[in-house]
């Protein structure tokens, strides 16, 4: 394929058992996937052996101390159902270690805290004001 065109696939997988062979991708995204991760060197352990030489991945995650603040198990309601998913906070050391265990380079790590705006749309979260909402992680494997 040419560089200049891209195709992206999709797909949810379990991180545990990843079905691509080595160095796969140029490119992996992770939304929000840390909290529902029991072994955070496997998780990314997977994702360095899917990327190809100099690949990028991009990693979001509930920062661990909004988890403190709101408690681990994720809840959300659909079709007027209630679904309720028991989470578990990994402490910043822990995944930094398991990323750099993996083999993969972190390029950024950024923190976004709580602020006025994101009050101003959701007043319920006023107690939790300058709490760090997310980590978000920018990393690059190691080329060839």
């Amino acid at each position: 394929m040419d560089r200049t065109q891209s195709a992206s696939i999709y797909l949810g997988v379990c991180v545990e058992l990843l079905p691509f062979r080595p160095g796969t991708f140029d490119r992996v995204i992770s939304g929000l996937v840390l909290d529902h991760v029991q072994d955070l060197r496997q998780f990314f352990q997977g994702i360095a052996g899917t990327l190809k030489p100099g690949g990028r991945a991009i990693v979001t995650a509930v920062h661990p101390d909004m988890q403190r603040q709101t408690g681990p198990t994720v809840r959300f309601t659909a079709a007027g159902r209630e679904y309720r998913t028991q989470g578990t906070i990994h402490e910043i050391q822990d995944i930094l270690a398991a990323v750099k265990q993996a083999g993969l380079s972190i390029e950024q790590l950024q923190e976004p805290r709580v602020d006025e705006q994101l009050i101003a749309r959701r007043e319920a979260w006023k107690d939790r004001l300058g709490c760090p909402a997310l980590l978000l992680l920018a990393l690059t494997h190691a080329a060839g």
